[in-house]
């Protein structure tokens, strides 16, 4: 880096580390330094940066709690996936149905010792590598149709719709349509009108969507078992929407990590002392 871009780096971060900058955004989209806070209304703020991260109940989930169940979905997902795996692609007559795994790996855990802690490797061989992180108990659960469900208020038409299509060479021959004076009508307006979107926009982006991968998606009904969704599906929110859900929510627990530290320096820099109704 240049002495200019070494010295421009420098301000950023003594002004990021500098008490008097730091500020509150209030409501009316007006700003308010946190050292003009009193105890009270620095306190009523600190609980408000709180709720953000850790607020569990009336599905108004904090920041944490969102990546606990998109890292739940994941499992599902995976374990769902692994059961099909068992039971299409290595095409053995003794893993045919859930009853037939289910048999099998509890007559191997009383005869291994192995418990449901356990990784999926430690009852079966040759796991792919995709399905390692999964456990005994996550597999069982797939057999029982108790895995968690998907959530359609964390993955919304809004997130999915923002990170745009771009259509295959299927994709253009499946949408293509002719108007009255024989003009081919736009790809994107033929997919909204089969998907039912009314309005809204779509960027076109080579990091987007397939139309089949949206379709998909947007088919998904809110608390949807994994066990009717199609594995296509499934391997898409495996291996794509609930990574990307999971790196979008990472910059937002940074951000208010971050507000939440400045109020307890301010606090600490005042000689008050918060409350922190989340502590154990």
């Amino acid at each position: 880096m240049s002495e200019f871009g070494d010295k421009l780096a420098q301000a950023i971060e003594d002004k990021e580390n500098d008490i008097n900058s730091w500020v509150w955004l209030k409501n009316n989209n007006t700003t308010v330094r946190l050292l003009d806070l009193d105890a009270g209304e620095l306190q009523e703020v600190y609980n408000h940066t709180l709720d953000m991260l850790y607020h569990k109940a009336n599905y108004k989930f904090g920041k944490y709690e969102v990546r606990k169940n998109i890292q739940n979905m994941y499992n599902a997902c995976n374990a769902e996936l692994f059961r099909r795996y068992i039971s299409h692609d290595l095409n053995l007559d003794i893993f045919k149905t859930s009853k037939d795994i289910l048999d099998y790996i509890n007559a191997f855990k009383e005869q291994h010792n192995v418990t449901n802690d356990d990784p999926i490797s430690a009852a079966f061989t040759n796991v792919p590598k995709e399905f390692e992180t999964l456990k005994i108990d996550d597999l069982l659960r797939a057999c029982l149709d108790t895995l968690y469900p998907i959530s359609r208020k964390i993955i919304n038409n809004q997130f999915i719709m923002s990170l745009g299509i771009w259509f295959t060479n299927e994709d253009k021959k499946d949408l293509t349509e002719f108007d009255e004076n024989g003009n081919l009508r736009p790809w994107v307006k033929v997919m909204k009108e089969r998907l039912f979107i009314d309005g809204g926009f779509f960027k076109v982006s080579p990091s987007g969507l397939s139309y089949n991968e949206l379709r998909s998606l947007l088919n998904i009904e809110d608390n949807a078992r994994v066990s009717v969704l199609p594995t296509f599906t499934l391997k898409i929110l495996r291996d794509k929407i609930l990574l990307l859900l999971d790196n979008n929510l990472e910059y937002h627990i940074k951000k208010w990590t971050t507000i939440k530290s400045r109020i307890e320096k301010v606090a600490d820099y005042k000689g008050w002392k918060l409350v922190n109704k989340y502590a154990n």
